[in-house]
């Protein structure tokens, strides 16, 4: 899926593999444009389909950046980072919907995992869901990132 005209990467498939997401963005300078794409196949032997852009209702990715898609064991929750209500940090929200076929939800911010001059980004999620590990990098010039992981 990589372009010479865009950087892909944080990809992330459930349990059954039929379903593939990762972010793409456009290879600009900041401020960039970033979004969640997926690449679905009917069968884990099947080739995969073009990507398609994933819609998070009220998060335009050309205004508020989206990326680290990690999705749930079962495909029914997406995890991802934006900037939706922090212009600078990256806050980490889920999503939810009925089936891989419906909609997504509205996006959750998990205030637990975000943390205020930082942007937090999700990595992956256990097997039972009950772990969500994440990495955060900090603003303030010193680099570097630190691996958390939160329980529920």
């Amino acid at each position: 899926m990589q372009t010479t005209a865009h950087v892909e990467d944080y990809a992330s498939a459930p349990a059954d593999g039929l379903r593939m997401l990762f972010h793409r963005d456009d290879g600009t300078a900041m401020p960039f444009q970033v979004q969640l794409h997926q690449v679905v196949r009917s069968t884990t032997s099947a080739p995969w389909s073009n990507d398609t852009v994933i819609a998070i209702p009220g998060v335009d990715p050309a205004t508020y950046p989206m990326g680290c898609p990690t999705i749930s064991p079962d495909g029914n929750r997406l995890f991802f980072s934006t900037t939706l209500f922090s212009p600078t940090d990256g806050d980490v929200y889920y999503s939810e919907r009925a089936s891989a076929s419906a909609a997504w939800s509205t996006p959750v911010r998990i205030d637990t995992v975000s943390s205020p001059g930082q942007h937090d980004c999700p990595d992956a999620i256990s097997r039972d869901g009950c772990e969500l590990y994440t990495h955060r990098f900090s603003h303030d010039g010193t680099g570097g990132a630190t691996l958390l992981v939160s329980h529920r």
